[in-house]
């Protein structure tokens, strides 16, 4: 199949544009160092829930049957693989996040080339990156699906479709929900003309199959289906008021005092500027026109079926970004390339201003970087359970910080994505504890909170003194204690 873009000039190759990226990117992981290794995340949030992830597996159970899990098999595989080699630790994750940035950009500049893009539409693109890429994602499974999602991107503007659904069959056991649209997209190109569709299409077929099987045999079949089709993801998402137009999620683009500098002075103004023109030149006529309304179908589903909470903007912000320079590209106008770069500017200096304390206050710690405050708020809530039966009742991985620390067989509590299995252990470890701690978090992604653990909760009662700015401690009335 010939490439759709072989009459173009040619533009910025390969290795010019992979070098740039990977530095630019890199950079902007180094400068982002103090937010990307802080102590929270790792401690109370989702990057530390992948490490608990890992040693859940370790210890034999099985996502999606043991404990609730919303992605696919293929990053607990890649993740149980890197932390078993450098250890299952806050540095080790970040050090796979730096290789992965490596990955990322190549991947950038096989898409790059394949656009044939000339250096002016090129530079804002790099001015880009730090908001299209994130320096630390919050699992294994992001960056690998960016890398797989771009190839497929590529080679679609290619036009080796074979090839894209090939990348794109790997992606749907990394994190199917975009690898299901972008293949069926791909599906339907290669169906259309009726033309070698057998030859195009057994490659993915055999794919699949072949990687099925793998993690068939890693981690069963019960496993392997609750993962691919993720049913309780969804749930999670409506219980937890998530969504762009109608949940949480709409304070991403309308906060609730919006004004002219909060779109000017944040990545939500170039997002938005970035949707609104791919909508608008999908429709005409140029070279690019499949990879533009590809990308742009992509970020109108994420849009309308996967954004969740005002922050998810930056798990898929690389194809508005995308988007952007390919109609900066067909626009041919260098006016508008620089009022966009000037923009792009606007948001990463306001970006960059706002994480400055993370390098005048922030010292490490495990291998984290933390405030004094939060320090010292985990040093106390850790003091009020020593010696004494307990349940440490967050996501994360406080187990790296306070090894012993008994902590839920949960990768990660939010309504709706808990297994029976897993309720029934959370019921049992609530009875056994004199004490629990909980995360200070609002609404429903306080386990505290879940109706399924009310009654157990119920014979607890709050320690103020106790308590602190982060963690909330329950204490048992000596009158309930568990029998020994």
């Amino acid at each position: 199949m010939t490439d759709p873009l072989q009459e173009q000039n040619h533009g910025v190759r390969f290795t010019p544009a992979w070098l740039c990226i990977t530095l630019v990117l890199l950079a902007a992981w180094a400068l982002q160092w103090p937010s990307a290794a802080d102590l929270k995340l790792f401690a109370l949030y989702d990057p530390g829930s992948a490490l608990r992830a890992d040693a859940l597996v370790a210890q034999g159970l099985k996502p999606g049957v043991d404990f609730g899990f919303s992605y696919g098999l293929v990053p607990l595989l890649i993740g149980r693989g890197w932390l078993a080699a450098f250890g299952r630790t806050p540095a080790s994750y970040l050090a796979y996040m730096a290789a992965m940035q490596l990955a990322i950009g190549a991947a950038l500049a096989y898409l790059v080339a394949a656009l044939r893009l000339r250096w002016w539409s090129f530079v804002p693109l790099l001015l880009a990156l730090p908001i299209a890429i994130m320096p630390t994602y919050l699992h294994f499974t992001h960056p690998l699906e960016v890398v797989l999602i771009v190839l497929a991107l590529a080679l679609q503007a290619r036009g080796q479709l074979a090839w894209a659904l090939v990348v794109l069959t790997v992606c749907v056991f990394v994190k199917p929900s975009m690898a299901l649209i972008f293949g069926a997209i791909v599906t339907a190109q290669i169906l259309w003309p009726r033309r070698e569709i057998v030859k195009q299409l057994w490659p993915a077929a055999a794919t699949g199959a072949a990687l099925a099987f793998l993690l068939l045999l890693v981690f069963g079949g019960p496993s392997l289906l609750a993962t691919t089709v993720p049913v309780g993801a969804s749930q999670s998402y409506r219980e937890a008021n998530f969504g762009f137009f109608t949940g949480i999620g709409r304070l991403f683009w309308w906060p609730e005092s919006p004004g002219v500098g909060y779109y000017l002075l944040t990545p939500a103004g170039i997002w938005l500027v970035a949707t609104l023109s791919m909508v608008a030149m999908m429709w005409r006529s140029h070279p690019t026109r499949t990879t533009l309304a590809t990308i742009t179908a992509l970020h109108l589903a994420f849009i309308g079926l996967f954004f969740g909470y005002p922050g998810s903007w930056q798990y898929y912000a690389y194809l508005p970004m995308l988007g952007l320079v390919i109609v900066i590209a067909q626009w041919r106008s260098r006016a508008a390339c620089v009022a966009v770069a000037g923009l792009i500017v606007l948001a990463l200096c306001t970006h960059y201003y706002n994480n400055r304390d993370g390098w005048r206050f922030k010292q490490g710690f495990g291998g984290t970087s933390a405030y004094d405050s939060d320090r010292a708020d985990i040093t106390q809530a850790l003091a009020t359970i020593e010696g004494r039966p307990h349940l440490w009742l967050t996501n994360g991985y406080i187990e790296h910080f306070a090894p012993g620390v008994t902590t839920p067989p949960c990768w990660f509590m939010s309504p709706g994505l808990q297994k029976p299995r897993e309720i029934e252990a959370l019921r049992q470890q609530i009875a056994a504890a004199e004490v629990v701690v909980t995360h200070n978090q609002t609404g429903p992604l306080n386990p505290w909170l879940f109706p399924a653990l009310s009654e157990a909760t119920a014979a607890f009662a709050k320690d103020p003194d106790a308590s602190n700015q982060t963690f909330t401690i329950w204490r048992r009335p000596a009158a309930s204690q568990p029998v020994p």
